[in-house]
């Protein structure tokens, strides 16, 4: 499996403050905040310049393939506001958005399952979703970082 993930300043910015909220709660039984914390600390800040297509960021869309599935599947990463599981828009705050957030076009990830099991993944593609970077309320959010 490959841990290499490649996140933008606002991402790992989103994350670092998402993190310390969640770090705040008390009493759960899991905290995703830890989990956040340990990919923090595993990931590397993609040059403000980079251009790099083969990574999945905010607004982005990734088609992955579980393995052992012919079945392809295609979802895009998005903020929180505009999460949408109808439209296959998923944040980037759930487990299953950070699993992919920052991951490399050939990646094979654990994805999370309810169950609290995870399978695996291959990220085959990457690509700009446009459909949000017109978006008042994305501009705003992304603003806010």
């Amino acid at each position: 499996m490959n841990d290499a993930r490649y996140l933008t300043a606002k991402e790992s910015l989103l994350l670092s403050r998402t993190a310390e909220r969640l770090l705040r709660l008390a009493d759960v039984e899991i905290n995703l905040g830890e989990h956040v914390l340990t990919l923090l600390k595993q990931a590397t800040l993609r040059q403000a310049d980079c251009k790099r297509d083969d990574i999945a960021g905010i607004d982005s869309t990734v088609r992955i393939q579980m393995v052992g599935c012919s079945e392809e599947l295609e979802l895009t990463l998005v903020c929180p506001d505009d999460a949408d599981a109808a439209s296959r828009r998923v944040s980037i705050l759930t487990p299953l958005g950070l699993c992919f957030l920052g991951r490399t076009v050939g990646a094979v990830v654990q994805v999370p399952l309810v169950s609290r099991h995870s399978r695996p993944a291959t990220l085959l593609a990457v690509w700009r979703s446009a459909r949000f970077a017109g978006h008042p309320q994305a501009k705003e959010v992304h603003d806010a970082w």
